[in-house]
């Protein structure tokens, strides 16, 4: 079998974190009364989707809060209380407190209210526990030197740092509750909403133009992206009297530099090796049946749990002036060329450049339509970018194709 590597020609239509003093959990005599939210969930998918209140209370959120004395408001001199509890229910419920888990066993583990004063809490779900490889990293007092460069940032709140598992197998819809400062035990229970998708969603769909030579077959393979930015920080914000949260994608989490961390995702039909670090499973990679109704002559390839995809908003600089190929955002189109008896006689591996394509934007999905030119065996063609708001688990809306 020959492999090759042919530029695409296409038409487009269409955190290590910094350093930083992690402070002790302040210790303030509490009151016998705990810590409870209620809260208001986006339908999402991923691993262990949060579809509703329910899947929520299996899957927990985190919580962090740090305190405020009396008469006083959150501020940067507020006080560390907890950081990463998790909360959830013990029977499903639509109340959550704090608790612990054993492997599948949960116990109770409450977060009581200070005596006096009031909390501000900052919150994210799933539950991600924090270990030095973990995809979550929460900078509880971040350095004003990378604080000063954010935009509306809510002064004295923390930064997380998010990296979205380059194993598609572990990826989870990440979503942030916005900020609830200042609330007394006297209020009762939390709000919580957490409203917004806070990463991309991308799809491929394939099709091919071109004669094949008799009793051949069109296989896609594999895709990767390369060199895309694989960790930012998600941070809070105070614009006017609003709260919310915004990503950074031009502080790394790493050294504080403009130099992003880049990743690679990696989606194939191979089998799954165990030294892959980036194993995930395409389906419906035969290209000579499209079946696609919202696609028409396309054929949706990562459609599978396995194979979804989710990365970091992120945006791609122009093609003209400098850049550097060895890190330019890259997409690689693998396919193979089957006889009748499903030997591979031919695979080309196509390249299509990211720079100047449309931006990865927060809460939306993003999907590729790539025809591949089997003529040459040289061509690839990235026909249309479909471009729709991600309002729910299954979003009717019809994509608007945008044309370039």
């Amino acid at each position: 079998m020959k492999k090759t590597i042919y530029l695409i020609c296409f038409s487009l239509l269409g955190l290590g974190s910094v350093s930083c003093q992690k402070e002790k959990a302040m210790e303030i005599a509490s009151y016998g009364e705990a810590i409870a939210f209620t809260a208001r969930t986006p339908e999402t998918k991923g691993v262990a989707p949060l579809n509703d209140l329910g899947d929520l209370a299996i899957q927990d959120f985190s919580v962090s809060a740090w305190y405020s004395p009396e008469g006083e408001e959150f501020g940067s001199d507020s006080k560390y209380y907890i950081s990463n509890h998790r909360f959830g229910t013990l029977d499903g419920g639509t109340t959550w407190q704090g608790i612990s888990k054993d492997g599948d066993t949960k116990s109770s583990a409450p977060v009581y209210y200070p005596l006096s004063g009031s909390l501000s809490f900052f919150s994210y779900a799933p539950f991600i526990e924090i270990t030095e490889d973990s995809s979550v990293h929460i900078i509880d007092k971040p350095d004003p030197a990378i604080t000063s460069q954010l935009t509306d940032y809510l002064s004295g709140s923390p930064l997380i740092n998010y990296k979205p598992e380059t194993d598609l197998r572990k990826q989870v819809d990440f979503v942030a509750a916005s900020p609830v400062l200042n609330w007394e035990k006297e209020n009762g229970l939390v709000p919580l909403s957490f409203s917004n998708h806070l990463t991309t969603r991308l799809r491929f769909y394939c099709n091919y133009t071109g004669t094949l030579n008799a009793e051949e077959e069109i296989f896609v393979t594999s895709i990767q992206l390369t060199n895309i930015i694989g960790s930012e920080y998600l941070y809070f914000t105070l614009e006017g009297d609003q709260m919310g949260y915004k990503w950074c994608d031009s502080i790394s989490p790493e050294d504080g530099t403009a130099n992003m961390p880049l990743v690679s995702y990696r989606i194939s039909n191979d089998e799954i090796d165990e030294d892959d670090l980036n194993p995930a499973r395409l389906v419906n990679t035969k290209l000579s049946t499209p079946t696609d109704a919202s696609h028409p002559n396309f054929l949706f390839v990562n459609d599978t749990q396995e194979g979804k995809m989710y990365v970091l908003p992120q945006s791609f600089s122009p093609r003209d002036g400098e850049h550097d190929e060895t890190s330019d955002p890259t997409l690689f189109l693998t396919y193979q060329i089957r006889n009748s008896e499903g030997v591979a006689v031919e695979e080309n591996i196509l390249k299509y450049d990211l720079r100047g394509t449309e931006a990865w934007r927060t809460g939306e999905t993003v999907s590729y339509k790539i025809t591949i030119g089997v003529a040459a065996r040289k061509e690839l063609y990235v026909t249309t970018v479909a471009i729709n708001d991600w309002i729910d688990a299954e979003n009717t809306q019809e994509p608007a194709e945008l044309l370039y």
